[in-house]
């Protein structure tokens, strides 16, 4: 049932994105995704929960799925 047994990864379960206003992000709008992911892979993050407060952009998370999806 569970191969490899106990596995720990690295998570940061209160992450921000564009979708919050207090959330800066200074680089490229066409590469918000890439750098966001990027980020989170030189922080050896596997796991992030995004708690963008009371705000949710559904086209950017798709997105932030999607390229961390072939990041795997």
């Amino acid at each position: 049932m569970f191969d490899n047994g106990t596995e720990w990864i690295r998570a940061d379960f209160h992450l921000h994105t564009r979708a919050d206003k207090e959330f800066s992000y200074l680089g490229d709008d066409d590469r918000f995704i890439s750098d966001y992911i990027d980020a989170l892979k030189e922080q050896q993050i596997k796991m992030g929960i995004i708690t963008n407060h009371n705000k949710f952009n559904l086209s950017e998370y798709k997105g932030l799925k999607k390229k961390a999806k072939k990041m795997e």
